[in-house]
């Protein structure tokens, strides 16, 4: 039982470890100014775009 509670663990240290990178690209990403795009997200995005007005993006 010990085995699968250590290796739940480390399962969970990596997926922590996954999210903080893939965080902090994300940042760097904004930061310079290119397009920050989650696929899974897309269906969410229209909803929400049809409710609601986007911001335009200024320049």
């Amino acid at each position: 039982m010990s085995g699968i509670s250590s290796s739940l663990a480390f399962g969970g240290k990596m997926f922590s470890l996954a999210i903080t990178i893939f965080f902090i690209v994300s940042i760097f990403r904004v930061y310079k100014g290119k397009p920050h795009h989650i696929e899974a997200l897309d269906e969410v995005t229209d909803f929400l775009n049809e409710k609601l007005r986007p911001r335009c993006k200024s320049n």
